[in-house]
C-alpha cells in the first residue's frame, strides 16, 4: 500500500491498532496509547507526537496530518475531541 501522494509505502502501519488509554503529555504516553496532540498557550502538542510514538503510543488524535507512519484521526479541534475519545474506546484520559 502506498500513501496517496507520497509514493511512501505504509504497508507496515497497523490501520487498526489497539488503543488502551488516551494521553495528552508526550512524556507520559505508554504502549497502546492514542496521543491527543493538542495546541496549548506555550506548546502544540503535534510538535511532540514523534516522542509518543517512540514512547509506545500507536495513533494519533490530530487537528492535520502529520509526517508520521501511524494512524492519524484529524479533527477540527483536538482539545475538544480528546474528552470523547476516552468514551469511544472505553478508556481514560490521562495527562489532566
Amino acid at each position: 500500500m502506498v500513501r496517496p501522494g507520497s509514493g511512501e509505502d505504509v504497508s507496515n502501519v497497523d490501520a487498526d491498532p489497539v488503543v488502551r488509554d488516551v494521553e495528552i503529555v508526550s512524556s507520559r504516553a505508554q504502549p497502546g496509547a492514542l496521543f491527543a496532540c493538542i495546541k496549548g498557550n506555550r506548546s502544540d502538542g503535534h510538535d511532540f507526537a514523534a516522542e509518543a510514538l517512540a514512547r509506545g503510543a500507536v495513533a494519533l488524535l490530530c487537528e492535520q496530518a502529520l509526517e508520521l507512519l501511524v494512524p492519524q484521526v484529524i479533527v477540527p479541534r483536538s482539545a475538544r475531541s480528546s474528552d470523547r475519545w476516552p468514551r469511544h474506546f472505553g478508556v481514560s484520559r490521562h495527562g489532566t
